[in-house]
């Protein structure tokens, strides 16, 4: 692995998107996952273009602070003891994450590398590629999710299945039943989606687009958020990547070394409200 890398300039990019996140718990719990996944992680001092290639080692959520590590060389380890301000870096095939304002506060050489230390960041920001942020559940995920569309007052709730999850809406196995009292373009006055350790979302939607599912027996809705405010899109994406992460972790050969997903950690029953 080189020293270091000159990454292109940020260029606005209409294909791009970019959701940033001030939530201290999501983003610590990115950190955290960024243990576990397969990404460049950089950091790059605020007064040159280079980035350079750090591992993240530790993190300690009590005392808000991540151990980084780094290789040993003096410009570096100039700007790390005179505490420059950095941002931190991690570029996935999918986008890139990118944790600015940080500050080295412990600073030391081991062998051909520098171990330093930093305060937990509290601000990330996530740029990826349109069309990118969106998630698709595994079918265990889908059967312990509840997911139900309120669609007329005082009825009962169309319930389905959550498919796959994006920043501007998401697609809902229904019954063959169910998907004959619906119609593309018809509103949807509340689409509500229950996790497994409780957390949810709950918005308006319209149907964008029906079609029926491979096996015949259902229907698959795909629903449109409206309106889907900044501060919607901030929760939707903590909730896209925790279930990126989880269906990583099921997928791999050894799901057991990778750290689970909280939102799928069931512990009672819950109900919507």
């Amino acid at each position: 692995m080189h020293n270091y890398i000159e990454l292109e300039p940020n260029m606005p990019n209409s294909k791009s998107r970019t959701i940033e996140i001030i939530d201290p718990n999501h983003v610590a719990s990115t950190l955290r996952a960024l243990m576990d996944s397969i990404c460049d992680i950089t950091v790059k001092f605020d007064d040159t273009p280079v980035h350079y290639p750090v591992s993240l080692t530790s993190i300690d959520r009590d005392k808000h602070f991540l151990m980084l590590d780094v290789a040993n060389l003096s410009d570096v380890m100039e700007r790390l003891t005179a505490n420059a301000s950095f941002t931190l870096h991690a570029k996935e095939a999918s986008g890139t994450l990118s944790f600015d304002m940080l500050a080295a506060k412990e600073v030391e050489r081991r062998g051909e590398s520098i171990e330093f230390r930093c305060c937990m960041p509290t601000r990330l920001v996530v740029t990826r590629k349109r069309g990118v942020f969106r998630a698709q559940l595994t079918e265990s995920m889908c059967t312990s999710t509840r997911l139900s569309l309120f669609v007329v007052d005082n009825a009962a709730p169309v319930k389905g299945k959550l498919k796959n999850l994006s920043l501007g809406g998401c697609l809902v196995e229904v019954s063959k039943q169910d998907a004959g009292t619906l119609h593309i373009g018809q509103n949807i006055r509340r689409v509500q989606a229950l996790f497994p350790n409780g957390d949810n979302f709950h918005e308006a939607g319209k149907i964008s687009h029906m079609h029926d599912a491979e096996q015949g027996e259902t229907a698959l809705i795909g629903i449109k958020f409206v309106p889907a405010s900044k501060e919607f899109e901030r929760k939707l994406w903590y909730f896209v990547r925790e279930i990126e992460r989880e269906a990583a972790r099921q997928n791999a050969e050894s799901a057991t070394l990778l750290w689970p997903s909280k939102l799928f950690d069931y512990d009672g029953e819950y109900v919507f409200s």
